[in-house]
């Protein structure tokens, strides 16, 4: 089973706001599932997304 993160974990990942996120999400531009109102993000596709914005592999955590 697939691990997703919410649109609000990923923007304290990346430290912007969520709203910026939600845009990719709406833009396509991060791959994203809309279920209801909300947006997830699959780890995998996060983690392929982010290396090729950033081009390093991330290495970070979601640590609560």
């Amino acid at each position: 089973m697939e691990e997703f993160y919410t649109v609000r974990e990923i923007a304290e990942i990346l430290k912007v706001n969520k709203v910026t996120v939600q845009r990719w999400c709406k833009t396509k531009d991060l791959p994203a599932v809309k279920i209801g109102k909300s947006y997830r993000v699959e780890k995998n596709d996060f983690e392929e997304w982010y290396t090729k914005k950033k081009g390093e592999p991330f290495q970070g955590s979601l640590k609560f």
